[in-house]
């Protein structure tokens, strides 16, 4: 499902169907497609979006211009299926050493709060004060397998043929600000999942080389 389905799915009520049923078939333009798609990472983007471009929409101002724009750009492929496919096969074969996963795991793990807290998807005996004070769900096991994923995926783009900590500290905020659920105290006190997420980052010490020079 492309993201702007998915936004429709989300929150498509009253006036907004409208506009995110415009912004659907606005979406087969790659340029509207991928101001979308990058919106959709940046905390707060519905609220931004909704009232930065409402009006515009509502007079269809803003349809024209796009399509204005998207008649005038010309996109060149820089990858084919083939090479796509290869180079995701790449970025999973990349090597990562066990203290590297162990790392994501003990991440992942630092999201969850003690059942005390009323959650039951396993315990974190070493979570930070902020994920015990205001987390009410944390993140799961695949949360660490996305964060090797993602690791492994940062480290290629580096030009590294490994991956290092800084690496998966670098994708813990897209991977774990999701699935980090604030619970009410939380929203009380203005604490964001990304202010968790950093606090998580923080806590958990990184795997040491052992190295000395």
């Amino acid at each position: 499902m492309s993201f702007l389905a998915e936004l429709a799915e989300r929150d498509a009520a009253g006036e907004q169907a409208d506009i995110y049923a415009q912004m659907r078939r606005l979406g087969g333009v790659p340029m509207v497609a991928l101001i979308f798609r990058h919106l959709a990472t940046l905390p707060g983007a519905l609220e931004w979006m909704w009232g930065a471009i409402g009006p515009a929409w509502r007079t269809g101002q803003l349809q024209e211009a796009a399509w204005n724009v998207a008649s005038e750009v010309s996109l060149e492929p820089v990858l084919d299926s083939v090479q796509t496919v290869a180079l995701q096969r790449l970025t999973r074969e990349l090597p990562a050493a066990d203290p590297i996963l162990r790392y994501a795991a003990a991440l992942a793990r630092a999201t969850r709060p003690a059942p005390d807290n009323g959650s039951t998807n396993g315990p974190a005996p070493s979570a930070p004060d902020l994920v015990t004070r205001y987390v009410r769900w944390g993140a799961g096991p695949r949360a660490g397998q996305a964060l090797v994923l993602g690791a492994k995926a940062h480290a290629l783009l580096s030009g590294r043929a490994a991956v290092a900590p800084d690496d998966v500290r670098r994708v813990a905020q897209p991977v774990l600000r999701h699935r980090v659920l604030p619970n009410f105290a939380a929203d009380a006190d203005g604490i964001s999942a990304e202010q968790i997420v950093a606090a998580v980052v923080r806590h958990v010490p990184a795997p040491e080389s052992g190295i000395r020079v």
